[in-house]
């Protein structure tokens, strides 16, 4: 879920200064001629992270499609059937086998690659019980990922949020939110402050998602353990109780597009809507991994060059195939180490189709300004 950082921090002043003190909301009062910081504790409902409700919520969202796809979704035997077995007896040994496998032959420990990611996986058997022909449903897929991450997590998670790349009204600002909860990567939030987080430490200690410092697996899964919002790097220029409220709450506007894509085109758009949803999530997360190659000179690794996996764990061999093409030449995210020194850009390069579908109109009509599409050397 992130994107990079200065290890040096120069070109990320102004970011790491609007960050301090953002959402810890601390009040100076005198004691004894000395000054003394009170620090308002938050609620459950209203803290933000992926923690408590959010976490629950967003687990949710990782197995209810599945299982109503191998109860009361799923097809009579006369539909489907493999060597006399139907289509519920066939999914759940399949995940029963990633799930082995990805802990025995392939080494993984954690929740997210011993739960999530087989789960994810394994639904892809739904495509063969959907009445869609398969190429127009694929390219429905592929449309809706590109729209996902180069839109809700790109511009709205990665270039507002975090970068505060552009400017604009209450409204608009609230729609950005919404629309970046749509990325399955958590809050807004929590997601600004551990990528300003990861810019400020970049492949030292405190950088949340560094494989040079924990290993690929737990780079990949980090959310799982940075559960909280770093309130050090909180976004200040987006942060307030009712923005809190859609952090925390943040997995409703996933349950809410699942709900409406399969009121409204069934089991084909619930099996669409839940595709998309996990590889964005997965995607941006390989992306964290792959373009920080241990080779890269500096201390801070962040490089337009991409590592392959060294593990064979196919899940991260798939992921390493899909996400150049996405957050490559088509969203304007290729050139990272550009990012690390160049952090608050709006615009990407000159082939940025997420800044040109998004952006660009929204400036044209008045609704953002302070666009910033200028590099300053």
């Amino acid at each position: 879920m992130g994107k990079g950082g200065n290890a040096a921090g120069q070109h990320d002043n102004a970011l790491i200064k609007d960050a301090v003190g953002a959402n810890v909301k601390k009040t100076s009062i005198q004691s004894s001629g000395q000054q003394k910081q009170k620090t308002i504790e938050r609620k459950w409902y209203n803290k933000g992270g992926i923690q408590g409700v959010s976490e629950i919520g967003m687990g949710v969202s990782v197995a209810l499609t599945p299982i109503l796809f191998v109860t009361s979704l799923a097809p009579s035997e006369e539909e489907w059937s493999f060597a006399g077995y139907n289509f519920t007896q066939v999914f759940l040994a399949v995940l029963c086998f990633n799930v082995v496998t990805a802990f025995f032959v392939h080494g993984m420990r954690t929740l997210f690659c011993l739960a999530c990611v087989p789960t994810y996986m394994t639904s892809l058997l739904i495509f063969s019980t959907l009445r869609t022909p398969v190429v127009p449903t694929a390219i429905v897929i592929w449309l809706t990922v590109l729209w996902r991450v180069g839109v809700c997590m790109s511009v709205c998670l990665h270039r507002y949020s975090a970068h505060a790349a552009f400017k604009c009204g209450p409204v608009v600002q609230l729609c950005v939110n919404l629309l970046g909860c749509s990325a399955n990567q958590g809050g807004p939030i929590w997601w600004a402050s551990q990528h300003r987080c990861h810019h400020k430490y970049c492949d030292v200690p405190r950088d949340p998602h560094s494989a040079l410092m924990v290993g690929t697996e737990r780079a990949f899964s980090f959310f799982l353990e940075r559960v909280s919002v770093e309130e050090e790097f909180a976004p200040k220029h987006n942060d307030n109780w009712y923005l809190r409220l859609v952090d925390t709450w943040c997995f409703t506007v996933v349950w809410a597009e699942l709900f409406i894509a399969y009121q409204l085109f069934g089991r084909e758009g619930l099996f669409i809507t839940y595709t998309s949803l996990w590889l964005c999530q997965t995607i941006t997360l390989w992306f964290n991994v792959a373009n920080h190659p241990a080779n890269a000179p500096g201390t801070c690794k962040a490089s337009s060059f991409r590592a392959a996996p060294e593990e064979w764990y196919p899940v991260f061999q798939l992921l390493h195939l899909l996400y150049q093409p996405i957050t490559g030449t088509i969203l304007g995210e290729n050139n990272h180490d550009d990012h690390h020194k160049h952090s608050m850009l709006a615009k990407r390069g000159e082939h940025d189709i997420a800044y040109y579908v998004s952006v660009f109109p929204l400036k044209m009509l008045g609704l953002v300004w302070d666009v910033k599409e200028t590099r300053i050397e």
